[in-house]
């Protein structure tokens, strides 16, 4: 039987419906009365500029509108990126040097690696950012603007991105601003952090044509600890120091180490500092989100492309530039699929990342192992993912087995 008293209540309940919606889609910002750009890059470092260098070299993208926001100006040398790489790169003309001879050191092992045909190059930020940036100001569609980045988020098909007090909205959004995420059960957070010293010796100290990659002789403290050398000239090198842990050291304890071992290890007592550089890079084993949605999408260290278990990230960032164009002029949108060997790789540096964080078996032992039985050149396309299953057991077996089998069972079943 009808209940008359039903048939207001839902009338009743339709119209509050109503009247929600309508205060819900008024509140919404009017896009359209909005500064409009076809791509906006929240954060303004290496990730953003080689990807706008990358899309910008292709005439497909020149008419484009683009917005690189960032909170400040990019022109200090605020870092060094160091990588390995096969023939001519993109950015050969800026490399600060280069070296296809490296050596290896550690307790019972000293090794001069023939990094061919590889080389190991160093480009300078300050160097990388004024070759980008003024690349970039060529085109008129491209502007810069230095801003606190706040919250993007997707409105009627766009995306709204709020910074200082101005609001835009683009049709993707690129991003490179970490997110502050709490941790995770299961998972493991150990940083890459470092001190480096430019320095110049008052006669020559260096051979210029090799570099030191990794040196263990140091005090390990339990952690994994490394020095390499860098050298420019006979008497200009960048020495630095390496730790991965889950925790910063004091500063003096960065600049003690450095001194002890120019002094103990390399000889050196008479120098003079031109630059320091610090920083601290996440190798962490909980996947970064490579995209919020199909329209804000994460790139460099925000997007997962600092390799976990290393913390290389300049070529990964190139690599990863260059899939996003190619996959924007095939499909129009810059959300790429998932390669087959991603998974295969992330397990394997997150094995690697449990057995440094458990202390399973010295890091400095891992290392030499993989040094003293394989060339650099395997070593290296291992640690570029250009490897198959048949090379990589070959590098697997080269390292302490027996200590890998418990963690990687452990990563396997998920425990």
């Amino acid at each position: 039987m009808w209940n008359p008293n039903l048939s207001l209540i839902l009338n009743k309940s339709l119209r509050t419906l109503v009247v929600f919606r309508r205060v819900c889609l008024s509140s919404l910002p009017d896009v359209s009365e909005m500064k409009s750009y076809d791509y906006i890059f929240t954060g303004g470092g290496c990730a953003a500029l080689s990807l706008a260098w990358h899309m910008l070299h292709r005439p497909e993208f020149r008419e484009k509108r683009i917005l690189v926001l960032d909170k400040e100006s990019k022109s200090r040398n605020d870092r060094t990126w160091c990588f390995w790489e096969t023939g001519e790169g993109p950015f050969e003309s800026i490399l600060e040097k280069k070296w296809e001879r490296a050596w290896f050191h550690g307790h019972g092992l000293s090794k001069l690696l023939d990094l061919k045909p590889y080389a190991y190059k160093m480009i300078r930020a300050d160097r990388f950012y004024a070759h980008t940036l003024d690349f970039l100001a060529t085109f008129p569609g491209v502007e810069i603007v230095h801003a606190e980045v706040g919250e993007s988020r997707e409105v009627h098909d766009k995306v709204q991105v709020t910074a200082g007090d101005q609001q835009y909205v683009a049709d993707y959004v690129f991003n490179s601003i970490l997110p502050k995420k709490p941790k995770q059960p299961g998972h493991f957070y150990l940083l890459q952090h470092f001190k480096g010293w430019v320095i110049q010796t008052p006669r020559p100290a260096f051979s210029e044509t090799e570099a030191t990659l990794m040196d263990f002789r140091i005090e390990q403290n339990g952690e994994c600890r490394f020095m390499y050398i860098l050298p420019t000239s006979a008497t200009t090198a960048l020495v630095e120091f390496t730790v991965f842990s889950e925790n910063l050291l004091d500063s003096e304890a960065y600049d003690s180490v450095l001194k002890e071992y120019l002094e103990e290890k390399a000889g050196i007592s008479a120098y003079q500092i031109l630059h320091t550089e610090t920083g601290a890079i996440p190798m962490f084993s909980e996947p970064f989100d490579k995209a919020k949605s199909k329209r804000i999408i994460n790139i460099g260290t925000a997007g997962g492309q600092t390799k976990a278990s290393t913390g290389y990230t300049f070529t990964r960032i190139q690599r990863h530039s260059a899939r996003l164009v190619e996959g924007m002029l095939k499909t129009g949108h810059p959300v790429l699929p998932t390669v087959r060997s991603e998974k295969r790789f992330a397990y394997y540096d997150k094995v690697l990342l449990h057995v440094l964080a458990n202390k399973n078996v010295p890091a400095a032992k891992i290392f030499q192992n993989l040094f003293r039985h394989n060339k650099a050149a395997a070593v290296f396309r291992f640690l570029d993912e250009d490897t198959d299953f048949f090379q990589e057991y070959k590098i697997m077996n080269s390292v302490p087995v027996l200590k890998f089998i418990g963690p990687g069972w452990k990563e396997l079943v998920g425990w």
